[in-house]
C-alpha cells in the first residue's frame, strides 16, 4: 500500500491506529478444526507458518476443552495509521499482527502478504 502524500491533511491525523478484536464462541463439540488434513499438508510444503500455527492451535484446543463447556476466542490485528499526527509505537501491541509504516509502504509485521489491488 503506497503512502501518498497528497492525502496528507488534518482530517486523517487524529487516529493513530486501530485494534481491531474478532471474538469467536467456540463449542467443541462441534468444533473439528478450520483446515482439512491436506490444507495442511500444502500449507506446511509452501511454509505458510500462520496456517500451520492455527492448525496446531485448533488439535491442541479439541484436545483440552471439556465437551461441555463453551469458550471465547479473540481475533486480534493492529492498523496503523500512516498519516497520524502522533505514531503508536509497534512494540506496545507487539503480540498482534500488525500493518504499519515501513518506508513508503504499508505492510504486516508477520510477514503476510497483501491482498487485492496494490499501487
Amino acid at each position: 500500500m503506497d503512502i501518498r502524500p497528497h492525502l496528507r491533511c488534518h482530517w486523517y491525523t487524529r487516529v493513530s491506529a486501530v485494534v481491531c478484536v474478532e471474538e469467536r464462541i467456540e463449542n467443541p463439540a462441534e468444533h473439528r478444526g478450520r483446515y482439512t488434513k491436506e490444507q495442511i499438508a500444502e500449507a506446511g510444503a509452501r511454509g505458510d507458518e500462520r496456517l500451520v500455527a492455527e492448525a496446531l492451535y485448533d488439535a491442541v484446543v479439541v484436545a483440552r476443552r471439556d465437551a461441555d463447556q463453551l469458550w471465547i476466542e479473540h481475533n486480534v490485528f493492529v492498523v496503523h495509521n500512516p498519516y497520524a499526527q502522533v505514531k503508536l509505537d509497534e512494540t506496545v501491541l507487539a503480540d498482534y499482527p500488525q500493518f504499519v509504516v515501513r518506508d513508503d509502504h504499508m505492510e504486516w509485521t508477520d510477514g503476510q502478504p497483501l491482498i487485492g489491488r496494490r499501487r
